[in-house]
């Protein structure tokens, strides 16, 4: 009896020992990593009001216009990016004006505090930060259209103000970078489906077809101007599919003349065979206007050979 007695102490003991232990290990705290610092970034609230000085911003079709048109207005998802020099430094939210299609909005936003001063001239783009006409698929609203992609803007603003959280600047007056084109063709007096079309362009000068016209491809921005590539216009309708109905394109032709621009259409049929056409019209600078090219006539293309004549087509 008593070595059981020693023994249920014993053993008592040694679980009172383990227990001891395990209570002592809860306790045992890992050294925490020191908290990096953050450094503040003081930022300088910008509010400001914005018109059209031309056609910009969220485009619909104008159906009381019996010669067409588009009515051009601001929506809240609308962005406006902000340039210091060749920088982009914010984004400003846009909230519209009264009515149904306003065409004035309140912009809104935070921008850095460093750099900004009384005198300083600000540029703002919209609707995206790259100015860039490729990839265009002839849609007017939607995605990847020329509303919500290609209808860029732009406008300078002067800091009249700044106190040590917000910036006072002039109003913005937006002017487009390039107009809007509603586009169609027809082959044998019929509407054509097509796939795809291009354009490059002539100008006129004293009534002589001789040089070459400045179609852009892109813009960059350095600060002070703009720095134009340029490159034949194209678009492909999405996915390989084909329409007969208008398409629109959003482009900008740098010719300031007016005695007017030979444009040549490469368009790439539903039956995937070459059709091309010439239009002309004035290259209509500046820019901001909608132009209707509906039923351009173009013409299938043949391959003469020694023997044979060929439609160009796959």
């Amino acid at each position: 009896m008593k070595k059981n007695i020693l023994l249920t102490i014993a053993a008592l003991a040694c679980a009172f020992m383990w227990t001891a232990c395990e209570r002592e290990e809860d306790f045992i705290l890992e050294e925490e990593e020191p908290e990096q610092a953050v450094e503040d970034v003081n930022v300088l609230t910008l509010t400001l009001k914005a018109v059209k000085d031309v056609d910009t911003k969220a485009l619909s079709l104008d159906d009381s216009n019996p010669n067409g048109g588009i009515i051009a207005y601001w929506k809240d998802t609308d962005k406006v990016k902000v340039f210091k020099g060749d920088q982009c430094i914010g984004t400003l939210d846009v909230t519209p004006g009264q009515g149904d299609k306003p065409t004035n909005a309140t912009l809104s936003g935070q921008l850095p505090d460093d750099d900004i001063n009384t005198g300083d001239v600000l540029t703002l783009l919209i609707p995206r930060e790259t100015v860039d006409y490729s990839g265009q698929t002839g849609a007017l609203t939607g995605e990847n259209s020329v509303e919500t992609m290609f209808d860029y803007a732009t406008a300078t603003i002067t800091v009249q103000d700044k106190t040590a959280i917000s910036i006072t600047t002039t109003d913005a007056a937006f002017t487009n970078l390039q107009n809007v084109y509603r586009i169609s063709f027809k082959a044998n007096n019929a509407p054509l489906s097509i796939k795809s079309f291009s354009i490059v362009s002539k100008r006129y000068w004293n009534n002589t077809l001789n040089t070459y016209g400045k179609i852009v491809g892109t813009r960059t921005f350095d600060g002070t101007e703009w720095t134009k590539k340029y490159a034949p216009f194209e678009l492909n309708l999405p996915n390989g599919t084909a329409s007969s109905e208008p398409l629109y394109a959003a482009f900008s032709d740098e010719n300031s003349d007016y005695d007017g621009v030979r444009y040549t259409f490469s368009v790439i049929g539903e039956d995937n065979i070459l059709y091309m056409g010439n239009k002309e019209m004035k290259s209509h600078t500046p820019h901001g206007h909608f132009i209707s090219a509906r039923n351009i006539h173009v013409e299938k293309v043949l391959l003469t050979t020694s023997d044979e004549t060929a439609s160009y087509g796959w």
